[in-house]
């Protein structure tokens, strides 16, 4: 079979791309061409590729299938199967993927960081306590944390609060590296399981502060790996977590390039703690909920 000549405007000057074949084979050569393109970044209006068709949001619904089908920890597309539309695919995902259009967003504007400037705040509470607020984990968070809380231990009473209220998580690696100065080397502390595998997190430096009574404040904004420290503190060290139920975020999610415009944030991980539970959908009950109980807290 013999298929006429398929225009391509590539700017101003237009191409012209002969393509033989059988009618299945020519559709798939012109879908892989179209999908080429895009992911290209050229300036594509197909001319007559509607008579077959063909089109830029199939080739975009081509490569959403193909990232999700290669990376996503779930199954989608139940309904409508090998032809889903863009539209079909998003909303066939679990909430926390998604399509960001515009600039290519990094792993702050993922995890929902402004930026990673903002250190540990700590002090001495009225009743010697040392008192740190981390409001995200950052790239640096882990090392700040134990520099800031270092100087403060011949004063404090050997209480630590460790507020984690309105932390939306960040980097895991950092929040590892707080809950690594309490807990002994070789301790496990997390596994991430994903498509390709399974991978497990161990404690690798002895910890600095696990004489310390830790107590943890949280609410219904502390979430991902704020979760996975708090837990894990509760966990080793005895702290007693105060507050309300936390967010139940336990997924992992990873930025894939559609086009040149348009990123695809995509759950390609969860987070199962060394007990086998699982964060997501769940949340970490609190121990009280009498914040109150915590005099001079900040």
């Amino acid at each position: 079979m013999s298929v006429s000549p398929l225009g391509l405007r590539l700017c101003s000057e237009p191409i012209s791309i002969v393509i033989e074949g059988s009618r299945e084979s020519v559709r798939a050569a012109v879908r892989q061409l179209l999908f080429s393109l895009t992911v290209l970044g050229l300036a594509l209006v197909p001319v007559g590729a509607e008579e077959a068709g063909l089109g830029v949001e199939e080739a975009r619904a081509l490569r959403l299938r193909e990232l999700v089908d290669a990376h996503f920890l779930g199954q989608c597309c139940h309904e409508c199967g090998a032809h889903c539309s863009v539209e079909e695919i998003i909303a066939s995902l679990d909430p926390h993927s998604r399509l960001v259009v515009g600039p290519a967003p990094d792993l702050d504007f993922i995890r929902g960081l402004a930026n990673d400037s903002r250190p540990p705040e700590a002090s001495l509470d009225e009743a010697g306590r040392i008192y740190v607020k981390l409001a995200s984990f950052g790239r640096r968070t882990g090392h700040q944390f134990v520099r800031a809380v270092q100087p403060l231990l011949p004063a404090c009473s050997m209480a630590l609060v460790l507020d984690l209220r309105g932390n939306g998580g960040g980097y895991l690696d950092s929040a590892l590296q707080v809950a690594e100065a309490f807990v002994p080397t070789g301790t496990l502390l997390l596994t991430l399981a994903g498509r390709s595998g399974v991978r497990a997190f161990q404690s690798t430096h002895p910890p600095r502060f696990s004489r310390l009574a830790v107590e943890v404040l949280v609410d219904e904004k502390t979430a991902s790996s704020a979760e996975v420290l708090a837990w894990l503190l509760r966990h080793y060290t005895g702290a007693r977590i105060i507050g309300s139920r936390t967010a139940g975020k336990g997924t992992v999610q990873e930025v894939y390039r559609v086009d040149p415009h348009t990123r695809l944030v995509l759950t390609t991980a969860v987070y199962r703690l060394p007990d086998g539970t699982l964060l997501e959908g769940n949340g970490i009950e609190p121990d009280t909920n009498a914040e109150d109980q915590l005099t001079g807290v900040h």
